[in-house]
């Protein structure tokens, strides 16, 4: 995906927006599956020319809330306990305290009132 995908967009200096990256891997299997986020990013950086994006926006709910969310049948990682689930938030919500240009929107509102939240927070960002 990297060198397909991302890399040649970037150069065509096009806007590349990811639903999941390095900080995923680091909340899911480096924090609550226990591997170490450090691990990850070790991994990440020999891995990757660029391991953080100019912007990494964390949409943050509690496990319950997203629990209500999600449909009725489950993938492997959704049938996870809550306990799992409440780890990697706290893996997510490390990241945001550790890295910059990591920040968290609350989603536990409705659509517009998240989707509000993102975009003023695109607006103040600063693209290289």
């Amino acid at each position: 995906m990297w060198q397909e995908r991302i890399v040649p967009a970037l150069r065509e200096k096009e806007c590349v927006v990811l639903d999941r990256w390095v900080s995923s891997t680091c909340a899911y299997q480096g924090y609550a599956g226990g591997f170490g986020m450090h691990n990850v990013m070790r991994v990440a950086g020999d891995s990757l020319a660029r391991m953080w994006p100019d912007l990494t926006i964390i949409l943050d709910a509690d496990p319950e809330v997203c629990a209500r969310r999600l449909p009725r049948k489950l993938d492997r990682i959704e049938a996870k306990g809550r306990e799992y689930h409440q780890q990697v938030r706290e893996g997510f919500l490390q990241l945001a305290r550790e890295q910059k240009n990591v920040f968290v929107v609350d989603a536990s509102g409705d659509i517009e009132a998240i989707q509000e939240k993102v975009r003023r927070l695109i607006s103040e960002v600063s693209f290289t």
